[in-house]
């Protein structure tokens, strides 16, 4: 490889050049640490995406594939997350205040410390969540256990 357009180069590109073109979404696997704050993101497909301290605050993630993303320490204030998928998705840290997850399935999902203070939960799938050290004052649909009543999941 020389690093010049020759010939066989063009050949090579002509030989494809009446094939049909089918656009697809180019997954995008590494968004840590980006602003997308107010971003509309519905329906998109991020499952297995890195979104590690990303600034989703207030975006709207309505239907969205996030299954086994990782979205440690995102911050997911005021965010639109209701029907999404984030089967197996990786939250721990996760700041989500105000969320709303309503009809979310979060099955076998890492929520271990995140802060669920105010968000929706209603009619989320929750089976397998891990709880552990998630902060939900008034977090409706949460489903964790509270014995010494600090907001705080045991």
């Amino acid at each position: 490889m020389d690093g010049l357009l020759t010939v066989s180069d063009v050949l090579a590109l002509l030989s494809i050049f009446s094939d049909e073109f089918e656009p697809d979404v180019i997954p995008v696997t590494n968004l840590s640490g980006v602003d997308l704050s107010g971003a509309n993101l519905y329906g998109h497909n991020l499952s297995y995406a890195n979104l590690s301290n990303v600034n989703l605050a207030q975006a709207n993630l309505e239907g969205a594939d996030l299954a086994f993303a990782n979205l440690e320490g995102a911050n997911l204030f005021q965010a639109n997350l209701s029907n999404a998928n984030l089967e197996g998705a990786n939250l721990p840290g996760a700041y989500l205040p105000g969320a709303t997850l309503t009809n979310a399935t979060l099955t076998n999902a890492n929520l271990e410390g995140a802060d669920l203070a105010f968000a929706n939960l209603t009619g989320a799938n929750l089976i397998g969540v891990i709880w552990t050290g998630v902060y939900f004052e008034g977090c409706m649909g949460c489903d964790c256990v509270d014995a010494d009543g600090d907001f705080y999941c045991d």
